[in-house]
């Protein structure tokens, strides 16, 4: 069993052995999705008196999709669980990703815990956690592939920053100024060896 795994168990422990797990902004998540679910799929809600759908690619849009989709399957609580759990799944292998694309960088498995649980993850601001996800895993794929930016490397890295965009805002923005930080860094190292 290797430390990431155990990590892993250890996150998710508090979110599986407790009958709801409760952030802040999780009820509210919930109720969005409920109505969003009605206005998709049951054409007899009551939301549709008050409510119409206008449909445009925005950021925390893609959370809110999962969870209105969840629930036609699920109760709501166990909704909130499974999308707490890809959540945290999303962190750690993202995180996991970025300190394997940092050769010479050695942490141990269980830090990803201190990003996992961090006020915002508390505060239930589910689309900003996943965009943390999401953004590591894009500063990850840059780091690997900076050196050569094929057409087929800046296709998968657009699609992570386009993908980062519709889970937050912020955590794009931040994914670009990464990227523009590590680069002028990298080139400011490469004409200094010069």
């Amino acid at each position: 069993l290797s430390f990431f795994v155990l990590a892993m168990l250890i996150a998710l422990a508090p979110v599986w052995l407790v009958g709801n797990f409760h952030t802040g902004d999780g009820p509210a998540h919930l109720y969005n999705a409920h109505v969003l679910s009605d206005l998709l799929f049951d054409s007899s809600s009551v939301f549709h008196q008050y409510f119409y759908l206008h449909i445009m690619p925005v950021p925390n849009a893609i959370i809110q999709m999962v969870l209105a989709i969840l629930m036609l399957m699920v109760s709501s609580v166990l909704a909130n669980k499974i999308i707490i759990t890809l959540i945290i799944l999303l962190i750690a292998f993202g995180y996991r990703f970025l300190l394997n694309s940092l050769s010479d960088v050695k942490v141990n498995a269980f830090t990803v815990l201190l990003i996992v649980f961090c006020f915002p993850m508390k505060m239930g601001l589910y689309s900003f956690m996943a965009g943390i996800g999401v953004m590591m895993f894009g500063l990850g794929y840059y780091i690997r592939t900076h050196k050569e930016l094929t057409n087929r490397n800046l296709i998968v890295l657009t699609s992570l920053v386009t993908l980062t965009w519709f889970f937050h805002f912020f955590t794009c923005m931040a994914l670009l100024l990464f990227i523009f930080t590590y680069e002028v860094i990298y080139l400011f190292q490469l004409r200094k060896s010069t």
